[in-house]
């Protein structure tokens, strides 16, 4: 959400006058904060992008917005401080992409991440509707939690030469 608003400035600064988006409809969980700055962003360029972060957490998460800053601050630290570009290999073909999700996406990185999502459920537990917010998370949590170790055991498989004969089975 950082990149796309210096992207969108970057484009309003050059004189771009549109802007076109796709999405799936069905992935605010993992996307919301992006919908959000980039609706907020075509209005005005020049917001402040943590300002405009906060006030997604703000009123979006309520009681529960500090740790949902710290649960997309996990994230974006993960991403942030990564040592490996994030781009096709030639021994990995398709899943590339996948596998370097594995260098970002740490055990500890998940376990973090899922520390804030825990204790923001807490302090949301009188709010329905933060719950319902919480819950979207939730979904782009474990489908991580559970994709990660898959992505993790696949490099493992593919790099194993005594797993050659079984790949080609």
């Amino acid at each position: 959400f950082r990149n796309t608003l210096r992207n969108i400035q970057y484009y309003h600064d050059i004189g771009v006058i549109g802007f076109l988006g796709q999405v799936s409809g069905k992935n605010w969980g993992p996307n919301g904060l992006h919908y959000y700055m980039v609706s907020k962003s075509l209005w005005n360029p020049d917001l402040d992008v943590e300002a405009v972060f906060e006030d997604y957490c703000e009123k979006g998460f309520g009681p529960a917005a500090e740790d949902v800053k710290g649960y997309y601050g996990t994230y974006w630290n993960a991403v942030k401080t990564k040592n490996v570009p994030i781009k096709r290999s030639p021994d990995a073909g398709g899943w590339s992409i996948f596998e370097s999700a594995i260098d970002i996406y740490t055990p500890d990185v998940l376990i973090k991440a899922r520390a804030y999502l825990d204790k923001a459920f807490l302090l949301a537990k009188d709010r329905p509707d933060i719950i319902k917010r919480l819950n979207l998370l939730e979904v782009s949590q474990s489908y991580a939690e559970k994709f990660i170790p898959f992505a993790s055991a696949h490099r493992q498989w593919r790099r194993n030469p005594s797993d050659q004969g079984a790949r080609e089975q």
